[in-house]
């Protein structure tokens, strides 16, 4: 019997319906793509080749795939199965071409389908150029699956039609804050899928902006949020954190006490130690914008007026017999 007597004994038990799809997503710098696949119950796959092609080509690293999780099939999770493997090669100007392959260890020996939609594989390509639209589509080579048994089917898959990509990533989940002893932080797994080169977060605490960075200090008591824009410009915000407590209104670090937090402009200092004490004001640039030195007793507090200066966060480094440290200031006129 020939290929096309059963292509239309397929098309009679409704293998049309078989289909494979690819389910793309932003997730954080990377594009995920879901490769998915729905056959006929009982028939066995034993080969399978997917091609992908996408444009612009510069885009993704398309020579950077991630399998991020494993279908049934991969031979990670099955022994009938040899391992997923990845091939890629330029596709025409400006095109590129994913291929995933797929193969059995026999050519008569494998899972059967069970009619629903299966995993393939989730991959991950990393994102070389935001803002541009992403396009994929299915290459001449899609359709290559063996079915185990009489006709060894092939190309009798449908393939699903790929909606284009704006590439631009947004966060999927509210982004939350967590309170550690003295700083707040982002907490929000999907931050490890963002390059922190592409992200600027910004602090504020009552309304005011107070820091940038991965974390902020708590300068004290009233609400903080956070503000993360990413590079192709989408912004989001964290929740708000409402934060009471009267034990940070005051920075001890390294036997240093410094108070109040924020300051106005009166900045108390306790130094760990008895003798000259030197402190060296810089602002977030690492500029220095202050110096003075005094004469300390050990844990006596000792009243430093500020220069005028813009409302802001402050690294003081601190100097005495005990060693150098350094603390955060909130200056707050």
């Amino acid at each position: 019997m020939n290929r096309g007597f059963w292509s239309f004994l397929g098309l009679l038990l409704g293998w049309a319906q078989d289909t494979v799809r690819v389910l793309p997503r932003l997730w954080g710098d990377y594009v995920e793509l879901a490769v998915e696949w729905r056959g006929t119950p009982g028939q066995v796959p034993v080969g399978a080749n997917f091609v992908l092609t996408g444009t612009p080509e510069e885009a993704v690293g398309w020579t950077e795939p991630q399998l991020v999780q494993r279908g049934p099939r991969d031979g990670a999770i099955s022994p009938l199965y040899f391992p997923l493997y990845f091939t890629h090669r330029l596709d025409g100007p400006g095109a590129f071409r994913l291929s995933l392959n797929l193969l059995a260890k026999s050519a008569n020996t494998g899972l059967p389908f069970s009619g629903q939609w299966e995993s393939v594989g989730i991959y991950h390509l990393p994102i070389r150029r935001f803002q541009d639209t992403l396009r994929l589509a299915w290459g001449m080579e899609t359709g290559e699956i063996v079915l185990a048994g009489l006709g060894r089917a092939r190309h009798r898959f449908v393939f699903a039609a790929i909606p284009p990509l704006p590439l631009c990533p947004s966060f999927h989940a509210p982004l939350r804050i967590r309170v550690h002893d003295d700083h707040i932080t982002l907490d929000s797994p999907e931050l490890a899928y963002f390059r922190p080169e592409n992200l600027e977060i910004h602090w504020y605490w009552e309304d005011r902006r107070v820091a940038e960075g991965p974390y902020c200090p708590l300068i004290g008591e009233g609400g903080y949020y956070a503000v993360v824009r990413h590079r192709c410009g989408r912004i989001a915000h964290s929740d708000t954190l409402l934060w009471r407590s009267a034990s940070l209104s005051s920075q001890k670090r390294g036997g240093w006490r410094l108070y109040p937090q924020p300051t106005n402009g009166i900045l108390w200092v306790e130094a760990p130690s008895t003798g000259p004490v030197e402190l060296v004001l810089c602002e977030a640039s690492g500029r220095e914008v202050w110096r003075t030195t005094w004469e300390a007793q050990a844990q006596y507090p000792y009243a430093l007026r500020l220069p005028l200066l813009p409302a802001g966060l402050y690294t003081a480094y601190l100097r005495s017999s005990a060693g150098v440290t350094s603390t955060l200031i909130a200056y707050v006129p």
